[in-house]
């Protein structure tokens, strides 16, 4: 079985629209992705006392595509326009379907979130320094791709993922309860919360096969958070540079150009030594006592 896929776009996104179709044109995939229109906030006026309007948007938006889609005979690819594809991106995407890695699981991720904690990062780092080889000037020369359950891990994403096409109404009934009864989160979380009930089975292609824009991130989605508050943006943009290294095509030094950037501090003596034994932590020398 194949797969569809959409981009969901705003109308008023015509930026936006345009970098992802440049970068579907530009990994030849135009074919697969179709543009389905974002709900602007709450389009469908529906009862909302705790979502933000953008929050809500978001959730409406994917509730409606899969409203739409409820018969599908193929798997769902669903993106959002801020998504960057690797070049394996199609190719890991197919095997996943072809050998049965898509049957255990209602959504399969092909990036998310990461937590900035110690144990979050020893796991990735290890993880990924299992599954990709690189050569001395650090370029990919293998990479060997899985499936991972999410169930129990903190995990907050909608930009990129599958939904395995005899979940899509499974997923529309849990969203339509949801949204129709003044949602209480948005809607990467309400999947977190269902995958922790054992309600739905997620997991994470990784390493990651796509991942999210950070070029102009301080400026662009980060602007879109206008609610929040200057450290709650620069929280946003280090969850988004840690995603970021953990793509199999990541620019580590992109990322450490916006570490510099943004996010370096001078901090104190003490700090300095608590980061350096934080990163002795999720290093291979370290042994849990």
């Amino acid at each position: 079985m194949s797969y569809t896929g959409f981009y969901i776009n705003l109308d008023r996104s015509r930026e936006r629209r345009a970098e992802i179709e440049a970068e579907l044109a530009q990994h030849k995939l135009e074919h697969l992705y179709a543009r389905f229109k974002a709900a602007d906030g709450n389009a469908l006026d529906l009862p909302n006392p705790n979502l933000k309007s953008g929050e809500m948007g978001c959730f409406t938006s994917h509730y409606l595509l899969l409203k739409k889609n409820l018969d599908a005979p193929q798997h769902l690819h669903v993106i959002e326009d801020d998504v960057v594809f690797s070049s394996q991106a199609e190719q890991v995407i197919r095997a996943t379907i072809d050998n049965g890695g898509i049957d255990s699981y209602d959504i399969i991720f092909t990036d998310t979130y990461i937590p900035i904690n110690v144990d979050a990062f020893r796991m990735y780092k290890e993880l990924y320094d299992r599954s990709v080889v690189r050569d001395a000037s650090g370029a990919i020369l293998n990479a060997a791709f899985s499936v991972i359950d999410l169930a129990g891990r903190l995990f907050a994403t909608t930009s990129s993922y599958l939904v395995n096409a005899k979940s899509i109404r499974k997923l529309y009934n849990i969203y339509t309860k949801e949204i129709t009864h003044s949602p209480r989160v948005p809607i990467d979380l309400l999947i977190r919360n269902k995958a922790a009930q054992g309600v739905i089975k997620v997991g994470c292609i990784f390493p990651f096969i796509t991942s999210i824009r950070l070029d102009g991130g301080i400026d662009t989605t980060i602007a879109d958070r206008a609610e929040i508050g200057r450290h709650d943006k620069l929280t946003v943009l280090a969850g988004d540079i840690a995603r970021q290294s953990f793509f199999v095509e990541g620019n580590l030094s992109k990322c450490r150009e916006y570490v510099d950037k943004f996010l370096a501090s001078p901090g104190d003596a003490h700090q300095a030594l608590l980061t350096n034994l934080l990163g002795f932590a999720i290093g291979a020398n370290y042994r849990a006592i």
